[in-house]
This record gives C-alpha cells, sequence and structure tokens, in this order.
C-alpha cells in the first residue's frame, strides 16, 4: 500500500510540473509509438497472444518452484534451512536468466529490431526448461546415492548441520539452475516483444506483465492445491512441461513464422515419450529400491508426499521423505507410551485428543483403555489418515472404533476453534527440525493446551534426544514450564516423555494395577511392549520437578516470535544421550505413592538401564552390545516382552 501510495504521489507531483511535456512516469502522455519502428522482420503476434504467453509463463514459473521443493525436500528433508537453499537456487536462475538475456542485447544491438529472432529465443527458453525438468525429474532417485556417498566420504557418520546444508545446496543448485535460468530468460523476452505490439509502450508492456503476475498468482494457488492433491507431484512436472511445449508452439503458430509439422514432431517426441514411458509413482519405487524397501501405498495431498513402504526392519511412514514412523519394537513402545503414560497419570481419564496420527499407535492404545469415552484424533494430512489400514496391525483399526472420532486439520488451529476439554491432550509433531513445525513446541501452544485441560487432567509431549544439540533440547523441555508440574519420562533410549500438568501426578501401584488389569484388550496392549507391570511403568521415570527447575534455571524457552528450534544453526553441539544426562536423573520415589515392593522396583529399574545402554550402542553401530543388554534385562525379568521383541529384531542379527 505505501509503494503505490508512493507512486501515485510521484505522478501527481511530476504531472503538475510537467503538464505541458512527456511525464516521467509515462502512465498518461506518453506518446504513441510508431508500430513500424518496431515491426522489423516478420512480426504479426497480437498483444492478446503475448499477454497469453506471459500467463503461461508466470503460471509455469510458479507451478515449478512448487513441485521442485516439494520433490527435492524428498532427499534435502524439510528443515527452513533446505527450503531457503532450494528457494535461493531458483530465484538466482530467474535473475541468470534476465542476465543473459540483456548481456545478449548488449553484445548484438540489432537484436532489438529482430523480432523473429526474439520469438526463436522465447520459444527456445521454453524447450529448454522443459527438457531441464524431464532430465531433472529422471535424475531425482540418484540424490539418495549422493547422500549415501557424503556420509562414505565422511568416514561413514553423518554429515554436521553445516555439511547437510552444503550438501542440500549443491542439490538444489545443481538441479535447479539450469531450468530457472531459461525461465528467467523467458519474462525480459516476452516484454521486449510486448513493446512492439502496442500503441503504448507503458500499456503493452503493463499488460505483459500484469498477466504475468495473474499467472503466477493462478500457478501457485492450482498447482499446490488442484493438481499435486490431484493427480501428485509426478505427474504435474508432466503436465507442466506439456504447457512448455504448447506456449512455444502456440507462439509460433500465432507468429509469421514457419516450422515444418516434422520438425515439431521431432521435438514434442521425447517429451510425449515421457509422459508414455515413465511409470506412475516412479520417484517412491525407485526411492524405495535403492533404500531396500518396497511401496505399499504412495498418496498425496496439499501438505506433502506420503509413502508407506515394507523394509526389513519394519513398515514405515514417510512424509516428503522424512520417516515419521515405524512399527519396529522402540517404536511401538514410545508410541504407545504417549498415551499411556498421561492416561495413567491422569485422575479420571474420559476424553483424549491425539494431535498426529502417524501410523495410529498412540490412537490405538489410547482406545484400548475402557475408561476413555472419546477420542479425538488430528492431523493435518488427509493422506496420512488414509494410511491407517496398511497398520492396522499396530492401531487395531483404531479409526473403526466409534468413540473415535478423526479431524483433518492443524493440531493448533484445532483447539483455537473448538471449546471441547480433555483428560489427556497427547501428541508426537513431526520432528522439530522441520519448517513449520516449531508451532506444536512452542510456549503459546503449550498455554493452550493448558486451557483445554479438565481439572486432573494431563499433556503429553514428544521430545526427541537425537534430533536437536543439546542446548536446544533443553530449550523444548523449558518451554512445558507454563505448566505449574513438569516431568520427564524416558520408555527408551532416545525418545523423551515431557509430562505436563496443572497438578502433581503420582503413581498409586495398587490403583495402577488395577487399572492395568481393566480389560484383556488393553492388558495385550501393554504387555506387547513390555508395560505390563505397574513397576514397569515407573522405571520410565527420569527427572522430577525440582531437578528440572534447577537444571534449566537460565534457559529460554520456545515461543513463535523466537523459533529457535526451527532456526538450529546457531545452536550447534551433540546431541545427549540418556545416560549423559546426569543431572536431570531423580530419584523415582518422588514420584511414588502408597506401599512400594522395594525389590521388584529396583529389578525394574536395573531393566531400564539396560535399555538404555542398549539403546547407546545401537547409536553407536553396535548391535552386538546392543543384545548384550538385552538379552541381561530379559535374565532380570524374564516375563517382560520388550527386550525378546527387540532380539527378535533384524537390527540385532
Amino acid at each position: 500500500c505505501l509503494i503505490a501510495i508512493s507512486t501515485f504521489a510521484l505522478h501527481f507531483i511530476e504531472r503538475k510540473r510537467h503538464a505541458d511535456s512527456t511525464t516521467l512516469s509515462g502512465l498518461e502522455s506518453l506518446k504513441p509509438v510508431e508500430q513500424s519502428s518496431f515491426q522489423v522482420g516478420r512480426l504479426q503476434v497480437s498483444a492478446k497472444v503475448l499477454c497469453m504467453v506471459a500467463g503461461f509463463l508466470g503460471f509455469t514459473a510458479l507451478s515449478y518452484e512448487i513441485v521442485w521443493i516439494r520433490l527435492i525436500r524428498i532427499y534435502t528433508g524439510s528443515s527452513t534451512y533446505a527450503f531457503t537453499t532450494m528457494l535461493s537456487t531458483f530465484l538466482i536462475g530467474l535473475v541468470l536468466g534476465s542476465f543473459f538475456y540483456n548481456r545478449h542485447l548488449r553484445l548484438n544491438p540489432g537484436f532489438c529490431s529482430d523480432m523473429d529472432g526474439q520469438i526463436k529465443l522465447l520459444c527456445k527458453s521454453q524447450l529448454g526448461a522443459a527438457a531441464c525438468s524431464l532430465c531433472g525429474l529422471l535424475a531425482l532417485p540418484t540424490l539418495t546415492v549422493l547422500n549415501a556417498l557424503a556420509n562414505v566420504i565422511n568416514g561413514g557418520k553423518p554429515l554436521t548441520s553445516e555439511g547437510s546444508l552444503w550438501l542440500w545446496y549443491g542439490i538444489s543448485f545443481c538441479l535447479l539452475i539450469l531450468p530457472s535460468t531459461f525461465i528467467g530468460l523467458g519474462f525480459p523476452a516476452i516484454g521486449g516483444l510486448a513493446a512492439a505490439t502496442g500503441k503504448s509502450v507503458a500499456r503493452a508492456v503493463g499488460s505483459t506483465y500484469a498477466a504475468n503476475t495473474l499467472g503466477c498468482i493462478l500457478g501457485s494457488l492450482v498447482s499446490g492445491l488442484v493438481f499435486i492433491p490431484l493427480i501428485g507431484s509426478q505427474y504435474t512436472m508432466e503436465l507442466l512441461i506439456i504447457i512448455n511445449l504448447i506456449t512455444a508452439f502456440m507462439l509460433l503458430r500465432a507468429s509469421s513464422i514457419k516450422l515444418k509439422k516434422s520438425r515439431m514432431i521431432a521435438i514434442a517426441a521425447p517429451f510425449l515419450a515421457m509422459a508414455l514411458l515413465v511409470p506412475p509413482h516412479y520417484l517412491e519405487s525407485v526411492f524405495c529400491q535403492l533404500t531396500g524397501g518396497k511401496v505399499l501405498a504412495a498418496k498425496e495431498d496439499a501438505i506433502g508426499m506420503v509413502l508407506c513402504a515394507d523394509y526389513e526392519r519394519g513398515r514405515r511412514l514417510l512424509v516428503n521423505g522424512t520417516m515419521y514412523s515405524a512399527d519396529v519394537p522402540q517404536g511401538l513402545r514410545y508410541m504407545r507410551s504417549l498415551a499411556h503414560l498421561p492416561i495413567f497419570l491422569s485422575k479420571q481419564p474420559k476424553k483424549v485428543l491425539i494431535v498426529c496420527f502417524g501410523i495410529g499407535t498412540t490412537a490405538g492404545a489410547a482406545a484400548c483403555h475402557p475408561e476413555i469415552d472419546h477420542v479425538d484424533i488430528c492431523d493435518i494430512s488427509p493422506a496420512v489418515l488414509s494410511c491407517a489400514p496398511i497398520f492396522e496391525r499396530t492401531n487395531h483399526g483404531v479409526l473403526k472404533d466409534p468413540k473415535v472420532q478423526s479431524h483433518v486439520e492443524d493440531g493448533r488451529n484445532f483447539l483455537l476453534r473448538t471449546k471441547n476439554k480433555y483428560d489427556v491432550i497427547s501428541f508426537e509433531p513431526p520432528p522439530p527440525t522441520d519448517a513449520g513445525v516449531v508451532n506444536l513446541y512452542s510456549k503459546e501452544f503449550y498455554e493452550l493446551c493448558r486451557q483445554h485441560l479438565n481439572p486432573g487432567g494431563v499433556m503429553c509431549q514428544w521430545a526427541p534426544l537425537h534430533l536437536e544439540s543439546y542446548s536446544l533440547w533443553k530449550q523444548l523441555v523449558k518451554t512445558a514450564d507454563v505448566f505449574p508440574h513438569v516431568t520427564l519420562w524416558l520408555p527408551i533410549s532416545s525418545e523423551v516423555l515431557i509430562i505436563a500438568s496443572n497438578e502433581p501426578v503420582s503413581l498409586n501401584f495398587d490403583e495402577l494395577t488395577a487399572r492395568m488389569n481393566a480389560s484383556d484388550k488393553l492388558k495385550q496392549n501393554l504387555a506387547e511392549v513390555g508395560m505390563s507391570d505397574p513397576y514397569q511403568i515407573a522405571a520410565m521415570f527420569f527427572s522430577g520437578e525440582s531437578d528440572l527447575k534447577r537444571v534449566l534455571s537460565g534457559v529460554r524457552s520456545v515461543t513463535d516470535d523466537r523459533p529457535t528450534l526451527e532456526f538450529f544453526l546457531p545452536y550447534p553441539g551433540k546431541s545427549a544421550l540418556p545416560t549423559e544426562l546426569h543431572d536431570f536423573q531423580s530419584d523415582v520415589h518422588t514420584i511414588c505413592q502408597g506401599p512400594i515392593d522395594e525389590s521388584r522396583l529396583k529389578v525394574q529399574l536395573q531393566v531400564a538401564e539396560d535399555f538404555k545402554r542398549a539403546g547407546r550402542c545401537a547409536w553407536s553401530d553396535d548391535p552386538q552390545g546392543a543384545a548384550r543388554y538385552y538379552e541381561h534385562a530379559l535374565q532380570l525379568d524374564p516375563g517382560n516382552n520388550f527386550p525378546r521383541l527387540c532380539l527378535k529384531h533384524p537390527e540385532l542379527k
């Protein structure tokens, strides 16, 4: 608005000062440009056709940007930095395209009047963008090999955040720089042509620019909200390539330049062959083959590309290339803990809200509790919810349960609009480093959750140790102190659960035993992951309120206007292992009430310590060491099914 007001003000001032001469802005009194001075050669293209071409250029430019970013993030991750590198490369390509066009004009002054030459250049830019996009689409799966090669060069270790950033930038540059340069070449060319077709240069160029802008708007809307959800990113890319061809041939046909049909067919044939020969879900299939998996389902919606794949180590749910969930033993244990733990710690749980569905393990566990009357499930991706039947052996067909209701909506927006209150709110958002996810880890979101808890209610949040540096992980935990009572629990070595509530939580073993045995379905769900004994629940306790306040004193919280989890590069450092968090460790007796069998508690605490050490061995790529700790845990507690599951898993064989 300020720019528009300033422009009109300057225009009014200049008109008043130069009322008898051509205004500097050229919007009103620019003398008509003699059309003949521009129509050198055989140019016969109308202004309407050029506006249509300009619109197509804008449409494909923004559409390509959206599709490329979606496809490349499968291999580069979904962080803000990955998005930035892709966007900056695309913008650099647009600048280079304009630069090369202007440089060509300077080196060839006669090219301004060679309209046939400009039409041919514009057509070549469209064919070039189509050809580079086609080659890039076919070459995308090789990025999996590049990622693996980078790790080998790094001595078999994952790259640092900075190293990954440079790798992402290199990948983005190689794939995007050529198509974006050809796209950038098209706009100044269409502007030059437009100047030759109208009675007013300003009006002709302005109309072309307006058509291009409208095309950009439509491209971003239609591609992101219509094409990709309906036909997927692969077919959207192919459609854009075809639009490039149509644009080039339409411009040639509208001009006086003649091109033989045989030559047009020869140009179009490779692109048409692509549409026929590239199989459906080509990218997903090759991605799974290169990573040792098999595609079970591949779906897309406005949120992202959802892939269900079967690997030797279990079934996985991947969203935009990032593994969100899997049915491996460790995953089943901590994801079921996200439901069982807050329900057991809640006073009288009746209503539960599960934010982020994943493969449905948490929701399925919550529905097993006979005392729960209603479960609301909230996930922003309809494609994720539609994959639930693939993981029915894990989620027990939870979406078919009559007391369960699913909502396709962002979890935070759902809480903002609903008036419902819950006894348990549990959520496992995408990794906090993903772009746009930090709003489910911020202080403001926790405050919103607190407002929607009933008296005696409990909130449970996933706080992964392995995805952030130690300093950022402490900020994540510190943010929960909007609740007066916060504790940490550790179901497996790398996944910490934050339990936050308005009232203190505690474990009464007699009461807990009765609640755990409330139904056979619940008992089985607990026993499968080694949580059939109330002392096994108690052994997951990690840190109490007083120790948290002491360790986190002076640590800043994550807020909406200070989303440090998303912008993680300024906070380098290694992730913390549970065995190294000595300052956080609290005595389990601080959370227990009533009579305690100290011998049983001691055994389970030792088993929990074996789980931690087994996890550390797994992190260090020492499966034999992990197997030894699981075997020791099984000797201590022969009835515990979790170490037995882990020992049978291919990861330890």
